[in-house]
């Protein structure tokens, strides 16, 4: 069995990016992945070395844009001409995308499934531009009625599909997939991060790790900052992103006079990310939208006390419920942040129960390209 599969994910895409890479790295041995992506799209040296990579070329001036666009709105067929251009592809059984990009697999006659994450944009309209609402619409609809099958992490993205697309239920796989990082350190000390400036101080901390964007929550916790310092002598540390994600995070962070207490990473590496989570004293996901948390699950993996909001996607994750808020109210927040910070709880066995839960699901991952080719070949 000969995979495809799509990366068009760059690092500073966030969890998407660290999604795919899981993937790949926690591969069955006996499936042969092949690696497709742009040139533009930039991978670890490890993965040149342990896959074929097939590197297609795109032109991103406005001319070609176009063109390709052109092509997907009248459903072109454009297959000879891939494989013209691109020999090699012939020789793949099954593509598996985990974005909702589209090429080259949509134009191609052989099985594929892709990812889909969520579909936020029906739930929060107003994070999205018109143009980018549409574009969602039109790839989301030609990528389900052309797929062999469409993943999703949770129910609720199941029950979404369902709603909104009308699919039938044998299309969908539904398949958590935790995060696959190994929770294993090279180093412990978070002296090492304040050396190379990532990390802005060197005190105990509530991490969120979670690319700047509206629904991600970020406001809650800057609203808060100087008061959670205040009474728990706590400060805060956001990491994810690219340049344009830290500058515009730290401009909300100056607004609201909280940058003393709130230090900002942009994008770090899965090492510094593990120093940071270790470092941690809690780990706070104020998402308003998720179809999984896989922020929630590697706070788990490394044994720290977790509370996030109470929404679908993230709740299922949580046994106990008691650490769980409404991302929209300051004051249940706080609530349960004051409850996390107490004794009034058997510490040791949530935080023994929450690891088996996240290893129990990491063990399940490891097992998503076996499960999901079945689907689609059979």
């Amino acid at each position: 069995m000969k995979i495809g599969f799509i990366f068009s994910s760059d690092k500073h895409q966030g969890g998407v990016h660290n999604f795919s890479e899981s993937i790949l790295l926690n591969k069955p041995d006996d499936y042969e992945i092949v690696i497709i992506k742009y040139n533009s799209v930039k991978l670890d040296t490890i993965f040149y070395e342990n896959y074929n990579v097939i590197e297609l070329k795109k032109n991103n001036k406005l001319f070609s844009k176009i063109i390709r666009g052109i092509i997907f709105f009248l459903n072109l067929n454009i297959e000879k001409k891939i494989y013209k251009n691109n020999p090699q592809l012939k020789e793949i059984d099954l593509y598996y995308a985990p974005t909702s990009s589209t090429f080259p697999h949509i134009y191609l006659k052989k099985p594929f499934c892709f990812t889909l994450h969520d579909l936020q944009h029906k739930y929060l309209p107003k994070n999205f531009t018109l143009k980018e609402r549409l574009t969602r619409n039109l790839i989301f609809k030609r990528l389900i009625k052309k797929a062999t099958k469409i993943h999703c992490e949770s129910k609720k993205v199941h029950e979404d599909i369902n709603t909104f697309y009308k699919v039938s239920k044998n299309k969908i796989i539904i398949y958590p997939l935790p995060s696959l990082i190994d929770h294993k350190l090279k180093s412990t000390f978070r002296e090492s991060l304040v050396k190379k400036n990532k990390l802005k101080f060197n005190q105990d901390y509530i991490f969120y790790p979670a690319k700047y964007w509206l629904h991600k929550n970020h406001l809650l916790l800057v609203i808060k900052a100087q008061e959670i310092f205040s009474k728990y002598n706590l400060k805060m540390c956001f990491t994810g992103g690219d340049e344009i994600d830290k500058t515009k995070l730290i401009e909300l962070i100056e607004k609201h006079n909280a940058s003393k207490y709130i230090s900002v990473t942009g994008y770090v590496d899965n090492d510094e990310l593990k120093i940071l989570y270790f470092n941690s004293y809690i780990v706070c996901i104020p998402s308003l939208y998720e179809s999984i948390s896989i922020p929630v699950l590697e706070g788990f993996l490394f044994k720290k006390l977790v509370i996030a909001s109470n929404i679908k996607g993230v709740c299922d994750q949580f046994l106990d419920k008691r650490f769980l808020f409404n991302p929209k109210s300051e004051k249940s927040f706080m609530n349960v942040l004051e409850f996390a910070t107490s004794n009034n709880f058997d510490k040791e066995r949530i935080l023994k129960t929450n690891f088996d839960f996240a290893k129990k699901m990491q063990n399940q991952g490891k097992l998503f390209l076996k499960t999901m080719s079945k689907e689609c070949i059979n």
